[in-house]
C-alpha cells in the first residue's frame, strides 16, 4: 500500500513516504509547478499492479510511474480527518528520541527575514547633524590647543582668543619651543678658591617670541662624571621679563660659590640644558 499526494495547482500526483511527511511536518515542493502545499490534506491510498515477469523489469522514470499512478491506481480518498489521520502516521513511527533525532524545518519552508530599513529619515537626519557638529569641533580644538601659537604668530588675533578663553577659563601665554633656543659664547672661570663665573648667552632662533626656559648647570669631573646638578630658574638668572622677542639674544653672567667636601673631585667641566619645567 503506497501514499500517494496530489499537488492542488497542477493536480500532478507523486509518491511520498511518512518519515518524508514528518521531517517537514507534512509540507511538500511540487517538482512540476513548485507550489509548497500541505500534503497532509491531500494524501490517498492506492494500490499499484503490475503484471507478474520473470524477469525484473527495468526501473520505470519518475513520468512513468506518474503515469502508471494516474490511470492504474484507483484512489480511495482517507478518512475525512485528514489532520487526525496524519497524526496517527507520525506516531506509529515512535517517540522523536535517539532513533528519530529533530531534524530542523527544511529550508524552502523557511520565511525570508524581514529586514529592517537602513536608512530612515530621523536616523539620516541625526547622523547628518552628528557629522557636521564633529566637523565644526575639530578645528574649535585646533584653536584652543594651538591659542598660544596663532597669538604669537597674529597678534590681531589675541583680542579674540582673549575672549574665548573667559568660558573656557584658559590664559594666552608664550609658545614654548624648546628646539628653538640655542646656548652660545658659554664659559665657567674659577674667581676664587670656591668662587666660580658662569656665562652664556640665549639666542631665540625661531620667528616668534618664545617663553624664556630655565637653564641647568651640571658640574663635571676629569671623567665627564657629574659631581653637582643645579637648576638656574628665573630668579636665579635675574629674568625680569619671561619673554623674549623672535631672533633676539639674552646675556648672561653669574657668579656663585661652590662649596664642595674634600673627598669630592675637583671640578674640571660643565655641561648646560635648557628646557621648560
Amino acid at each position: 500500500m503506497a501514499m500517494i499526494t496530489r499537488c492542488p495547482s497542477c493536480t500532478t500526483m507523486f509518491k511520498v513516504v511518512p518519515d518524508q511527511l514528518r521531517i517537514s511536518d507534512g509540507w511538500v515542493k511540487c517538482g512540476m509547478c513548485v507550489q509548497i502545499f500541505d500534503a497532509s490534506q491531500h494524501l490517498f491510498h492506492a494500490t499499484i499492479q503490475t503484471p507478474p515477469s520473470e524477469s525484473p523489469a527495468p526501473p520505470a522514470t519518475a513520468s512513468a510511474t506518474t503515469s502508471a499512478i494516474a490511470h492504474t491506481a484507483p484512489l480511495t480518498p482517507l478518512t475525512p480527518t485528514l489532520s487526525a489521520a496524519f497524526e496517527d502516521i507520525v506516531l506509529s513511527t515512535g517517540s522523536t528520541s535517539a532513533a528519530h533525532p529533530v531534524v530542523p524545518p527544511v529550508s524552502f519552508l523557511r520565511e525570508p527575514a524581514m529586514e529592517a530599513p537602513r536608512h530612515r529619515p530621523v536616523a539620516r537626519s541625526l547622523l547628518w547633524a552628528l557629522a557636521i557638529m564633529l566637523a565644526l569641533c575639530l578645528p574649535a580644538q585646533w584653536v584652543y590647543v594651538e591659542r598660544n601659537q596663532l597669538a604669537a604668530l597674529y597678534p590681531q588675533l589675541q583680542p579674540s582668543l582673549q575672549s574665548l578663553c573667559i568660558p573656557l577659563q584658559c590664559t594666552l601665554s608664550a609658545p614654548m619651543q624648546i628646539e628653538s633656543w640655542v646656548i652660545d659664547s658659554a664659559g665657567f672661570d674659577h674667581a676664587g678658591p670656591n668662587g666660580y663665573r658662569l656665562g652664556f648667552t640665549l639666542k631665540n632662533a625661531s620667528q616668534i617670541t618664545l617663553a624664556l626656559p630655565v637653564v641647568e648647570l651640571t658640574l663635571t669631573d676629569f671623567a665627564d662624571q657629574p659631581i653637582i646638578r643645579r637648576v638656574l630658574t628665573h630668579a636665579d638668572l635675574g629674568v625680569t621679563t619671561p619673554t623674549l622677542a623672535a631672533g633676539a639674544d639674552w646675556q648672561v653672567a653669574l657668579a656663585m660659590n661652590v662649596t664642595s667636601e674634600p673627598s669630592w673631585p675637583k671640578v674640571l667641566g660643565y655641561r648646560l640644558m635648557a628646557f621648560y619645567p
